[in-house]
């Protein structure tokens, strides 16, 4: 597949988005959050693509944010109750407060989904390092790449 460097976007289909919010030693820190649950059969066809997560934390001078578990899990049961993982990474110390304040951070994994199950979900276990001030926020999916392509060159 060529993609046509004036349209990429269009080549990407973006799904099993979710999100997270936490403060430290609290709610939602670390806790798996769980994304959408996709069906393979349902999409059209998609066969590689990313992990993506990005989102702002707030830090106390010198303490760490941490996606201690980004990862894919797949099984065969429509709830996932059969759930497996699939590919998992870490991120540790992705956020590192240099005098403390407010950081935003982006981070992205290259999955291949051969061989993936037919139901799919992205979660991802956010990780503050201290207690009571720190917070953070987040939104995470998969940008795909199908077997279908646009036919104009979506120049303008």
């Amino acid at each position: 597949m060529d993609i046509n460097d004036k349209d990429a976007g269009a080549y990407l289909a973006l799904m099993g988005g979710g999100g997270a919010r936490g403060v430290a030693a609290g709610a939602g820190d670390a806790t798996e959050a769980l994304g959408a649950i996709v069906d393979m059969q349902a999409e059209d066809g998609p066969m590689s693509g990313a992990i993506f997560v990005a989102g702002q934390c707030t830090l106390t001078d010198l303490k760490t944010f941490s996606l201690t578990e980004l990862k894919i899990e797949h099984g065969a049961a429509a709830n996932l109750s059969d759930a497996v993982d699939f590919k998992a990474v870490a991120f540790t110390d992705l956020v590192v407060s240099d005098g403390g304040g407010a950081e935003t951070f982006a981070v992205k994994t290259r999955v291949n989904l051969n061989g993936i199950n037919r139901y799919w979900r992205v979660t991802v276990t956010p990780d503050l390092d201290h207690t009571g001030t720190d917070t953070f926020e987040l939104g995470f999916g998969f940008a795909a790449i199908g077997d279908s392509s646009p036919v104009a060159d979506g120049a303008d």
